[in-house]
C-alpha cells in the first residue's frame, strides 16, 4: 500500500537524486544570476565618468532584488547539497555534493562578513544629505572605491557559486552513472 499523498511527495523530495538535482538547480540559478548581474555592473561601476548618484541608485536596486531572490538560491543550494551528501554518504557522489555545500557556505560567509557591511556603507553614502554629498572629491573617490571593491568581492562570490554549481552537477552525474 502506497503512503498517503503528502507523505509520498515528501518521500520523493528527500530521495538521493532529487536532493542532488535540487542542489545543482539552485546553485546553477545562483551562479547564473550572479554572472549576468556582474557582467552588467562591472564595466558600469568602474567608469569614472558615470554619475555617482546613478551608480548608487543602481546598486541599491540590485541589492533589493538580490536579497529577495539570490539568497534563496544560495541557501537552497546549500541545504540541498548538504542533504544530498548526507543521503549519499556511502556513494562517490558524496564528496562533490559535500564540496558544493561547503562552497555555498563559503559564499554565505563572504556575503555576511564582507559584502553586507560594504553594501551598508554604500547605502549610507547614497542616503547622505545633498550638502554632505558635495563635501569633496575624496568622499566621491572613496565611494567609487567601495563600488570597485563590491565588484571584486562579487566576482569572488560568483566564482565560488560557479564552483558550487560544478560540484553539485558532478555529484548528480555520479549519482546517475551507469554501473
Amino acid at each position: 500500500m502506497a503512503p498517503p499523498f503528502p507523505l509520498c511527495c515528501l518521500t520523493g523530495l528527500v530521495s538521493a537524486d532529487a536532493a542532488g538535482t535540487a542542489a545543482a538547480f539552485f546553485t546553477g540559478l545562483a551562479s547564473g544570476g550572479a554572472l549576468t548581474a556582474l557582467s552588467q555592473v562591472a564595466p558600469k561601476y568602474a567608469d569614472p565618468q558615470a554619475p555617482l548618484a546613478e551608480l548608487l541608485a543602481d546598486h541599491k536596486q540590485r541589492q533589493q532584488v538580490s536579497r529577495k531572490i539570490q539568497k534563496r538560491f544560495v541557501v537552497g543550494g546549500l541545504v540541498a547539497a548538504a542533504a544530498a551528501a548526507g543521503i549519499n554518504k556511502e556513494k562517490e557522489a558524496a564528496v562533490p555534493l559535500a564540496l558544493s555545500a561547503t562552497l555555498s557556505a563559503a559564499s554565505v560567509t563572504l556575503t555576511v562578513f564582507l559584502i553586507r557591511p560594504l553594501n551598508e556603507s554604500l547605502e549610507a553614502a547614497a542616503a547622505a544629505p545633498a550638502g554632505k554629498k558635495a563635501a569633496g572629491a575624496e568622499d566621491e573617490a572613496a565611494t567609487r572605491g567601495m563600488l570597485r571593491q563590491y565588484v571584486t568581492l562579487s566576482t569572488a562570490r560568483t566564482a565560488i557559486a560557479t564552483l558550487a554549481f560544478g560540484s553539485a552537477l558532478c555529484g548528480v552525474l555520479l549519482l546517475n552513472k551507469k554501473k
